[in-house]
């Protein structure tokens, strides 16, 4: 059974700096539902900070996929692309 964590979980994290517990509290997000937008664009983002381009580019595309026009995930994209 997947430990029961949340967004703001993952989030508050970050923002102390204990990105890979959030990875982790991200990664069961996803498990329990793949089309979670949030989790997969924030993961993708955890994993350009670390220079994992082929791990931050499937999880950003697939956050396109679940919300194509959303202007925060084509920035992300530029920015993705331009680096």
């Amino acid at each position: 059974m997947l430990k029961k964590v949340s967004l703001n979980e993952a989030f508050e994290l970050i923002s102390k700096g204990k990105k890979t517990e959030a990875q982790e509290v991200l990664d069961i997000l996803i498990k329990r539902n793949a089309k979670n937008f949030q989790a997969l664009h924030t993961r993708g983002l955890l994993h350009m900070e670390k220079h994992e381009n082929k791990e931050a580019q499937q999880l950003i595309e697939e956050s396109i996929k679940l919300y194509p026009y959303d202007l925060s995930i084509g920035l992300t994209m530029v920015y993705y692309c331009s680096s």
